[in-house]
């Protein structure tokens, strides 16, 4: 059953279906129960027609009993009467915009799972990087989920789809965020859909809030927490003021910041403003440790290699 369930996770996150033949071999050819895999494809066809579209035909024409053994329940449907009729039923589907949004399903440790509606095949829209999941984030989320800490109040600073927030709440049951973007709009639809698709919006523990750094008031915490907030140099001195306020008058012990190294230069920049600012830092986890962590974090997350090293750099006074 776990590797049933490990299958779902990986087509939940939208594994690239060429792939499933050595994920399904490395999962040991696992049992699949019927009627679990018709509930999990009507997921993701409601969530991703196009993509339920290619996997049904990839089990039509492989077919799927070539890598799995189907367990069918006296009740269950014919799996291959079930398959042709669906599959008819979803071949009138045009391409794909490459605007439509998707709820794509990250599972971390300790099963944690977090649902997060984003546009992937946009960079920008409407003024803001905010409406997809980049690297950075999943590389917090994921140290988030398997790295214990002490502190329990979080404010995240650029929270785009809110990934990182979600994931320090879903893993601490007794914690708090205050989520904050600069963008108004993202915050009142974006995120607080974001929030509603995982049973928070109206939780006392997840606070929406607009903060432009070094401008609005930073809210009391005891950990601040960013991802992929370092990509532009002329935004550097705002952020890093704005988390030394944080780190100095607001209460964080520490901020961790997640960093995709896209330029050298301007992470050099970033490590020269902390250094003006006193703020010391250190890397406490990179996929640049090891070709195994890089692995690790491809393998279980983006399906394939990284555009570049990400960091996530420890800040304290």
């Amino acid at each position: 059953m776990e590797e049933e369930q490990q299958l779902y996770a990986r087509l939940h996150q939208r594994y690239p279906i060429p792939r499933l033949p050595a994920l399904l071999a490395a999962l040991g050819n696992p049992v699949l129960h019927v009627a679990l895999l018709i509930e999990n494809f009507e997921l993701i066809c409601q969530r991703n027609a196009h993509y339920a579209k290619r996997l049904l035909k990839w089990m039509v024409d492989e077919p799927i009993e070539k890598h799995v053994r189907l367990d069918a329940g006296p009740e269950d449907e014919d799996f291959s009467e079930w398959s042709y009729a669906r599959y008819a039923g979803l071949l009138s589907l045009g391409a794909r915009d490459p605007s439509a949004t998707d709820v794509v399903r990250y599972t971390f440790a300790a099963g944690v799972a977090i649902d997060v509606r984003e546009t992937p095949g946009v960079i920008a829209a409407a003024g803001t990087t905010g409406h997809r999941t980049w690297e950075a984030a999943l590389y917090l989320a994921d140290y988030l989920c398997r790295v214990p800490l002490r502190q329990s109040v979080a404010l995240e600073l650029g929270a785009g789809t809110g990934l990182v927030s979600l994931a320090w709440l879903r893993s601490r049951p007794e914690s708090s965020a205050y989520i904050t973007d600069g963008d108004s709009a993202l915050i009142e639809g974006h995120l607080a859909e974001n929030l509603a698709l995982n049973g928070l919006r109206s939780s006392p523990r997840a606070c929406l809030r607009r903060l432009w750094w070094n401008v609005d008031d930073v809210p009391q915490n005891d950990i601040l927490l960013a991802a992929d907030v370092t990509y532009d140099t002329t935004i550097l001195p705002d952020l890093c003021a704005c988390i030394y306020r944080s780190l100095a008058h607001c209460g964080s012990q520490l901020a961790l910041v997640a960093a995709t190294v896209r330029n050298e230069l301007t992470v050099a920049n970033f490590e020269r403003e902390l250094e003006r600012l006193g703020i010391a830092y250190t890397v406490v986890s990179s996929t640049e440790t090891s070709e195994a962590e890089t692995d690790r974090f491809c393998n279980n997350y983006t399906f394939q290699a990284s555009v570049a090293p990400i960091r996530i750099y420890k800040l304290t006074l």
